[in-house]
C-alpha cells in the first residue's frame, strides 16, 4: 500500500447528510388553485400564506427565479399588512432558499433577524421560534460550528417535545444523529434515527423519511458498511425523485458517487457526478456544484488523472472563496494535498496542509483540524523524514480524535506510536 492511501479524507458536514430546512409541500396544482382563489377574493393574509407555500414548492423543483419573484411579493404583502409574524415567516423562507443555494452567510443573517422578531413576539410564536432555531443550527452545522449547532438542536428538541411537533422533531433528531456520527457515537445516532423513523412512519411524511434514510446511510458508512449505505442512499434518492425534490436528489446522487468511489466503482462514481453536476448547474446552486467538483476530483485522481483533478479542485477553491464558504475552502486545500501527494509532487504539500489546519483552527472545527493535523504529521514523517517535528502535531491530532470519539483515533494512536519509536531510535 502506498503511504498516501492512509491519509484521511474528510467529508464536509454539508455532505454529511444534515437534514436541511424544508417546507411542507402541497401538490403544485392544488397550490395554483389556492393562489387564484385568494387573488380573486382579495384576502391578502391568505394570499401571502399561499404565496409562501408556492414559492418554496417552486424552489424544490428548481424554478429559482419564479420562487424569488413570489417571495418578493410575499415580503411586500407582509410589510403592507404590518404583520411582524408574517415578516418573520418571510425571513425564514428567504433564509431556507439562500441556504439551499449555498449562500450561508446570507442565510445566517436572515435567521438572526427572524429570531430577534420571534423572541420579541413572545410565547405565541414558540413553534416558529423552534423552526428558526433548527434552521440556524443547520447553517452552523454546515459551516462546521458543531458545538454551537448541537446546543441549538438540544433546545429545538426540548421545544418540539413540549409542543408535540413531530415534523420538526424529526429534523432535530436527524441532525443530532449526524453530530453523534461525527463524534463516533454510532449507538446514540442509531437510537435517535430509530425514533425519527418511527415518527415518519406515523405521519406518512415521505420527504422526512428520505432524510432519515440519508442519515442512516451516513451511520452505515461510518460503521464500514459502504454497500449498505449505498442501498439506503438509493432508497432516499428514489423518494426525492418521485417527489420532484431536485436539491435532495442532487445531494443523494453525490453521496452515492462518494460511496461508489470508496467501493472502487470509479466509472459509476463519475457517471453519478455527471448527473449531479448538471443538476446543480440547472439549480444555480454554486455550493453544491463546488462540492461535486471536489468529490469528482478525488475520483479522477484515483484513476490517475491528477492534473484534471487539480484543475477541478482549484475551481472548487475559487467558488468557495467567492461564497465565503471557509469549511469548503479548507476541504479543497486538503484534497489538493491528497492529489499532489498521490501524484508525488511534494513541493507545496506541507504549506497547503498547514493552511488547511489554520483555517479549521480559526473555525473551531475540531474534526477538520484533527484530520488536517494527522495528514500533516504523516507527511512530515514519511516524506520529510522528521519524526521529531511530526510528533507534537500527531499528538494534537490524537487528542482531538480521542475527545471526539472519532473512528480515526486508532489511526492516530498508531501514528503516534510509530513516531515515539522513531524519535527514540
Amino acid at each position: 500500500m502506498r503511504w498516501w492511501d492512509d491519509l484521511l479524507h474528510r467529508i464536509l458536514p454539508s455532505r454529511r447528510r444534515a437534514a436541511r430546512p424544508r417546507p411542507v409541500l402541497a401538490p403544485e396544482a392544488e397550490l395554483d388553485a389556492w393562489l387564484e382563489r385568494c387573488r380573486e377574493s382579495g384576502d391578502r393574509a391568505a394570499l401571502r400564506d399561499v404565496m409562501r407555500r408556492k414559492s418554496l414548492s417552486l424552489y424544490e423543483r428548481g424554478a429559482w427565479d419564479e420562487a424569488m419573484a413570489l417571495l418578493a411579493e410575499e415580503e411586500r404583502l407582509a410589510t403592507e399588512l404590518g404583520d411582524q409574524s408574517a415578516i418573520a415567516a418571510w425571513l425564514g423562507d428567504r433564509a431556507a432558499l439562500s441556504f439551499g443555494r449555498g449562500h450561508w452567510k446570507e442565510a445566517a443573517r436572515l435567521l438572526a433577524r427572524q429570531e430577534e422578531i420571534l423572541r420579541g413576539l413572545g410565547s405565541g410564536e414558540e413553534r416558529a421560534l423552534a423552526q428558526c432555531l433548527n434552521n440556524r443550527a443547520t447553517v452552523m452545522l454546515a459551516r462546521g460550528e458543531i458545538r454551537e449547532a448541537s446546543a441549538l438542536y438540544d433546545e429545538v428538541e426540548s421545544l418540539c417535545r413540549r409542543l408535540h411537533d413531530s415534523d420538526l422533531l424529526v429534523q432535530a433528531l436527524c441532525n443530532l444523529a449526524v453530530i453523534c456520527e461525527t463524534q463516533g457515537d454510532l449507538e446514540e445516532a442509531g437510537v435517535l434515527l430509530d425514533e425519527a423513523e418511527k415518527l415518519c412512519g406515523t405521519s406518512g411524511d415521505e420527504l422526512a423519511m428520505a432524510e432519515v434514510l440519508t442519515c442512516r446511510a451516513g451511520v452505515a458508512r461510518t460503521h464500514g458498511d459502504r454497500a449498505g449505505a449505498l442501498g439506503l442512499d438509493r432508497q432516499a434518492g428514489a423518494i426525492y425523485q418521485r417527489l420532484g425534490a431536485k436539491t435532495g436528489l442532487a445531494k443523494s446522487l453525490g453521496n452515492q458517487a462518494v460511496l461508489c468511489r470508496e467501493l472502487g466503482r470509479l466509472d459509476d462514481a463519475l457517471a453519478l457526478h455527471d448527473i449531479e453536476q448538471r443538476m446543480y448547474e440547472e439549480l444555480e446552486h454554486p455550493q453544491g456544484l463546488a462540492l461535486s467538483m471536489g468529490e469528482r476530483a478525488l475520483t479522477l485522481s484515483r484513476q490517475g488523472h491528477h492534473d484534471a483533478a487539480l484543475e477541478l479542485l482549484r475551481r472548487q477553491e475559487h467558488i468557495a472563496k467567492d461564497l465565503g464558504d471557509r469549511p469548503q475552502y479548507a476541504q479543497s486545500l486538503g484534497s489538493q494535498a491528497l492529489v499532489l501527494t498521490a501524484a508525488q509532487r511534494f513541493d507545496d504539500v506541507l504549506d497547503i496542509l498547514e493552511e488547511e489546519a489554520q483555517l479549521f483552527r480559526e473555525l473551531r472545527e475540531a474534526e477538520g483540524l484533527a484530520t488536517a493535523l494527522y495528514n500533516q504529521a504523516r507527511f512530515v514523517f514519511e516524506k520529510l523524514g522528521d519524526a521529531q517535528r511530526a510528533l507534537p502535531t500527531a499528538r494534537e491530532a490524537q487528542e482531538l480524535f480521542q475527545r471526539l470519539h472519532s473512528p480515526h483515533r486508532s489511526a492516530a494512536d498508531q501514528l503516534v506510536a510509530e513516531l515515539e519509536v522513531a524519535t527514540r531510535a
